[in-house]
């Protein structure tokens, strides 16, 4: 990531901090180096504003001075974790380029799953107004379409 994005990283991340807890807090350089390995690993700015938000909802309004970035760490080392996709006996007779088609479905549907509702909501919005700009409505199958283009959604946040 280059300096200009590292730096747009940085600030939207501070901003939301500050608009979220209320106060005019200052980061640690502790924090500074989270926010600079999760932009080098290129973890999705609406995914660090969720943890974050997630995090602040334990805290009391007026104890919301104390947070510290570090908190959502050990969340952050779960969603960096690579996951390995073991090969399923129903893939087994698979030919490899059908297999890893399988198992690209079957990441993209762990990811749909583990998102928080209001995010779904605006991937489905998202998914809705691209369907209306690239197909005449009356010859698909609408359902399949948005789900195609859930699944484009995803890998293009998740660089999958």
């Amino acid at each position: 990531m280059g300096k200009k994005l590292e730096q747009s990283y940085y600030e939207e991340i501070v901003r939301f901090i500050k608009k979220a807890t209320g106060y005019n807090l200052s980061l640690s350089p502790k924090d500074r180096q989270l926010i600079q390995k999760m932009a080098e690993k290129e973890i999705p700015v609406e995914t660090v504003k969720e943890l974050i938000k997630k995090e602040l909802s334990r805290y009391p309004p007026d104890k919301r001075k104390k947070f510290r970035l570090s908190a959502i760490e050990p969340a952050l080392k779960k969603l960096a974790k690579p996951r390995t996709v073991e090969k399923s006996p129903q893939t087994d007779s698979l030919p490899d380029e059908f297999s890893d088609a399988y198992h690209r479905l079957e990441m993209l549907n762990r990811i749909w799953k583990s998102l928080p509702e209001e995010e779904k909501k605006e991937i489905i919005r998202t998914a809705v107004k691209r369907m209306k700009e690239r197909f005449i409505l009356q010859n698909i199958n609408q359902k399949k379409v948005i789900k195609s283009i859930i699944r484009e959604i995803l890998t293009e946040r998740y660089n999958i």
